[in-house]
């Protein structure tokens, strides 16, 4: 994988208002699970059509996997492994 520290510490779905929050530093995916979910199964049929436009579908040139939502890890103390 690619990338700076900074980019590779980022969660791997996020959801920001950019009406609200251009800076996108308020990550809204675990306050918005219902918008998160409709846009990560929109995004999965633009990956399984091979396209985001009407047609026929089309096969990727490449291997294209959504990474779903993770549950945070429990921290503290009480943490299991």
């Amino acid at each position: 994988m690619d990338g700076s520290k900074e980019e590779l510490a980022l969660p791997d779905v996020r959801l920001y208002d950019l009406t609200a929050d251009i800076s996108e530093r308020r990550n809204l995916q675990a306050k918005r699970p219902d918008v998160t979910a409709r846009l990560t199964a929109l995004l999965q049929s633009y990956v399984d059509n091979g396209r985001s436009t009407p047609g026929a579908p089309r096969k990727n040139d490449r291997d294209v996997r959504i990474a779903p939502a993770r549950p945070k890890a429990p921290m503290g103390r009480n943490a299991q492994n």
